[in-house]
């Protein structure tokens, strides 16, 4: 498995049942199909079973999930994490990294919100998603054949865990989530203490959903022309609906280097300093890169932005 715990790992070479294979090695790696006494039949039904209810979306699919699960793991070798963390801890991680986002419709919580959505009325408008994700992984792991928890002693904490950290990628929750973690460590990071460790946890799933940007230009970018796609398509919904339009998807006013380079600065650059106080070596692996990328997107909107000035000035 090449490569496998590398931040720039590609992706894109890796077909379908490849990416299963490769989530398979992770559960073995570190440790967690030994620990839970998972068959290997059940293991593989399992991630089929997950596969099978994520949809063809251009951005939020069953390669996103591979992505997400990769990152996790690579964050879990880079801050030599496998002997700090329990494995039930590093099983629910992986778990939850896969089933983050199954059966994700390709339109977000505000789109719900403001259709008011027959999963937005089930959820009472909160976390619609991340508890759709969760319920969509339990119905899964209800089938004997792909519970890959039936021989774990503490099977509902483990599961409890997992619902946790889904909710945690829910961006409403971005601010709570950072305070709890950053205090933890203001005031002395513990091991051993449960609350500090899932905090962790919980940075780390939300670092590993959002980390294309660490990963080399040859590798993001095509994340980023799918992920501005799929805004695309909601946007045009929004508008067929009369409803209120998401204004950073809407293909018309949307500024892309702009847009990413916000959420670089505002969201991803933040959460990897904090992340990285724990093992402050590697930074290397993942805020050199986001560095890198600002720069990156800097320069080309600078660039947009002289390319309009130009065009302006040429009419006048």
């Amino acid at each position: 498995m090449r490569d496998l715990a590398e931040p720039y790992f590609d992706v894109w070479r890796l077909d379908r049942d490849s990416m299963i294979d490769h989530i398979e090695y992770m559960y073995h790696d570190l440790g967690v199909v030994r620990a839970w006494k998972i068959p290997r039949s059940t293991l593989r039904m399992f991630l089929l079973g997950v596969r099978e209810r994520y949809q063809d979306n251009p951005y939020h699919n069953f390669k996103h999930c591979f992505c997400v699960t990769q990152m996790a793991y690579s964050i879990i070798c880079k801050l030599r994490l496998r002997n700090k963390v329990s494995v039930d801890h590093l099983g629910a991680l992986l778990t939850a990294a896969v089933c983050h986002d199954v059966d994700h419709p390709g339109l977000n919580n505000s789109y719900h919100c403001h259709a008011r959505t027959p999963l937005a009325i089930l959820y009472n408008y909160k976390s619609i998603l991340e508890q759709h994700h969760f319920a969509v992984a339990c119905r899964i792991l209800s089938n004997k054949e792909r519970n890959i928890f039936r021989n774990v002693n503490n099977r509902d904490e483990v599961l409890t865990n997992v619902g946790d950290l889904i909710l945690a990628t829910d961006l409403a929750r971005h601010k709570d989530v950072m305070e709890t973690y950053r205090c933890n460590i203001d005031t002395g990071f513990d091991f051993k203490n449960n609350s500090h460790v899932l905090s962790l946890l919980k940075i780390i799933i939300k670092c590993a959903d959002v980390s294309n940007e660490v990963r080399p230009e040859t590798v993001a970018s095509p994340w980023v022309d799918r992920l501005f796609a799929e805004y695309s398509e909601q946007s045009a919904r929004e508008k067929r609906e009369r409803l209120p339009v998401t204004t950073y998807m809407d293909p018309d006013l949307v500024n892309v280097p702009e847009s990413q380079e916000g959420f670089i600065r505002g969201i991803m650059l933040p959460m990897y300093d904090e992340l990285c106080r724990l093992a402050t070596d590697a930074r290397v692996y993942f805020v050199s890169p986001l560095h890198e990328a600002l720069l990156r997107y800097e320069i080309q909107n600078m660039r947009e932005r002289v390319m309009k000035t130009f065009q302006f000035s040429s009419r006048i």
